[in-house]
């Protein structure tokens, strides 16, 4: 009886197959009658039809079935398509197009976001009119050829601010038809280890790399930008050789684990030896310094000095922590007793003594700084220096007979008071963005002795205040093509900029002759004799053109335009000017970096038609 039943079963199914054989067999090159449309309710039958090649009187082809579904669910209107053909006779097919509409939506739930408003993400979704390629209308029935469009546009709002995103979903909500759920999965740091490539014994500490990290908090969105932009900060610092994030999916879907594998060079120098100053003076030396003071990322310094032509010895005492805390706090101590050699730094002989336009001074003192992030990329700065300025070297016939010096002994205190908008990536050794600066400075002077060219300002003695205030904008414009976005990118720096800075400054009150505003050599108009402008305002504009040749090796070329004006007047043979009287002067350079930090050499042309040579430590800005 087993053995029959298998027998019927079989017998059935082959006459199934057969009928659908038949069926098939005779709907082939049949003349379609009619074509009907089923399940439509917003949707038009003409507009169904006209979608479709298949017309009344085509002829019916059963291959071409799928292809004629596809059509009509390439308009978007359609959860489900399914096309009949239904044989009247030997020569006619009937067509049937049986459709289940998509929902109408009228409301849309964002799900998943934290960083990006549902305000924003719906303001992309919801559309004005049908026009609109990306959104989708309310009261209307879902699109489904805008989720790809939508999607992408919500992935790009979310990339302008530094995020990526996966969308989970995106389409009518099944328990809620009426509902557009736009399902975001934001993705989020897992972890960041920090690996040495040679395997050995990292000497930066851990809590260090946290402090100049400061995108590390796990479980949150992950703005890739800044977190780019702290790697290129660590980079910057000039601790390491080289260093290549990677970054790898997490264990929970949309996480991600960063790696830095870096290579440490030595921060710490201990030299004696002999070099030339800023004011191109021979001096002997004996320095120790290192920038990453026991792997603590602080900066410690001391340097004896003594230059050649006599003076006495200068010695620097330096601190440095500019990650002091967990919020980019940067401290900064520096106690001194140093020689101010003026008016010299023109490039001339090193081992020259003293002439008619030289008079030095000794500065003791100490400065102190306090930079503070106090909001989105803008800074607080607390700082005070106190100085006490006794004039040297004053023993010279020629200075003794023309008065060719200035003579001011006291002792000066200044509060400066700052607030900073600081943009550039990266910060240390910026190829781009922008930094604006306002600076105000009250000071107080207790002068208790004047001589020489300003021997007759007694106004200047006894207790005065001043206050000297400063406007600064900086400017990185990267000429490469190649951007440095994505978040596993090599970290290197070295890019050819144009850098531009422009500054102003005003002073009001009763200032001592070394407190007013100095325009003129390596640090500001080059071209020119150091301090050779000064005055109670000023105003300078650099432009500079830099090519690095290798990491430690820049090529520049440079313009300056500026000046000082309306302070004292005549002295050591520098004719002064009440009025804006600016001043050109454009040549090249190069700079290097040491271990001593970073120098320059620049050799500039004035509108004069004279040339200078000049030394600076440090590099322009």
């Amino acid at each position: 009886m087993r053995g029959i039943a298998l027998k019927g079963a079989r017998r059935g199914l082959l006459l199934v197959l057969l009928l659908c054989a038949t069926t098939w067999a005779m709907a082939q090159n049949r003349t379609i009658r009619a074509i009907t449309v089923e399940g439509n309710n917003r949707v038009t039958s003409e507009a169904i039809l006209t979608s479709m090649r298949w017309k009344v009187g085509s002829t019916y082809n059963e291959a071409e079935r799928a292809s004629e579904e596809d059509l009509v669910l390439s308009m978007g209107l359609f959860r489900e398509v399914e096309i009949r053909g239904a044989v009247v006779n030997d020569t006619d097919v009937d067509v049937v197009v049986a459709v289940v509409e998509n929902p109408v939506i009228k409301e849309v739930k964002v799900v998943g976001n934290t960083v990006v408003s549902t305000e924003e993400i719906t303001a992309l979704a919801v559309a004005d009119s049908q026009d609109d390629q990306v959104g989708q209308p309310l009261g209307e029935i879902y699109r489904n050829t805008l989720g790809r469009s939508l999607a992408e546009a919500i992935r790009d709002l979310y990339s302008t601010r530094g995020y990526s995103i996966q969308i989970e979903q995106l389409g009518p909500d099944p328990e809620s038809e009426g509902t557009l759920v736009i399902r975001v999965l934001e993705t989020r740091l897992n972890e960041i280890r920090i690996v040495n490539e040679d395997s050995s014994r990292m000497r930066t500490r851990q809590s260090t790399f946290e402090r100049i990290l400061r995108t590390r908090q796990t479980g949150v969105a992950l703005n890739e930008r800044n977190l780019r932009r702290d790697i290129e900060d660590l980079y910057a610092t000039g601790w390491f050789d080289s260093i290549q994030p990677t970054a790898t999916p997490g264990r929970q879907p949309g996480t991600l684990d960063v790696t830095l594998f870096v290579k440490e060079r030595p921060t710490g120098l201990f030299n004696i030896g002999a070099a030339l100053d800023p004011q191109s003076r021979l001096v002997g030396l004996l320095t120790y310094q290192d920038t990453n003071f026991r792997g603590s990322g602080q900066s410690v310094g001391a340097n004896l000095s003594q230059a050649t032509v006599g003076g006495g010895p200068s010695v620097d005492l330096t601190w440095t922590d500019r990650y002091f805390d967990d919020r980019g706090t940067s401290v900064s101590a520096n106690v001194y007793s140093r020689v101010q050699y003026n008016f010299t730094g023109t490039g001339a002989n090193p081992f020259a003594s003293s002439s008619d336009r030289n008079f030095d001074e000794r500065r003791t003192g100490l400065d102190l700084s306090i930079i503070r992030p106090i909001g989105q990329d803008l800074f607080g700065q607390v700082g005070l220096t106190a100085e006490n300025i006794r004039s040297i070297d004053l023993q010279s016939a020629n200075n003794q007979n023309q008065n060719q010096f200035v003579q001011q002994n006291g002792d000066v205190a200044i509060l400066k008071l700052g607030v900073s908008r600081d943009q550039r990536t990266p910060r240390l050794e910026p190829y781009r963005g922008s930094l604006a600066t306002i600076t105000i400075e009250p000071g107080y002077s207790n002068i208790s002795r004047v001589g020489g060219q300003v021997a007759g300002q007694e106004r200047v003695l006894g207790v005065n205040t001043f206050v000297r205030s400063t406007l600064e904008y900086r400017q990185y414009w990267p000429l490469d093509r190649w951007s440095q976005e994505r978040l596993d990118d090599p970290v290197d720096t070295l890019r050819p900029i144009i850098a531009m800075r422009a500054r102003y400054g005003h002073i009001g009150g009763t200032v001592p002759f070394f407190e007013q505003l100095f325009v003129g050599g390596s640090g500001s108009l080059r071209g020119y004799d150091n301090q050779q402008f000064w005055g109670s305002q000023s105003l300078l504009a650099t432009v500079e053109y830099r090519r690095p040749i290798q990491r430690n090796f820049n090529v520049i070329a440079f313009a300056d335009y500026g000046g000082a004006w309306g302070g004292y007047g005549t002295v050591a043979g520098f004719p002064q000017s009440n009025t804006p009287r600016l001043r050109l002067a454009y040549g090249l350079g190069a700079g290097f970096v040491t271990p001593l930090g970073p120098i320059r050499l620049d050799y500039a042309f004035n509108q004069e038609g004279s040339s200078r040579l000049h030394f600076s430590i440090g590099s322009s800005f």
